[in-house]
């Protein structure tokens, strides 16, 4: 019987002239990202306002 295979990934951003693995982020860089990546996503949306809220 064959073993199964853990499938692993990293996720790479670019910031500026630099590549960084999103897990070498602090936790308040990973939310900032992940909150801009969302607003632009949204705010594409025909019919639909996005508000920002702190």
């Amino acid at each position: 019987m064959k073993k199964a295979q853990e499938i692993t990934y990293s996720n790479w951003i670019r910031i500026g002239d630099k590549t960084v693995r999103l897990e070498e982020l602090s936790k308040e860089e990973r939310i900032e990202i992940a909150n801009r990546l969302t607003y632009r996503f949204l705010s594409a949306l025909p019919n639909v306002k996005v508000v920002e809220s702190n």
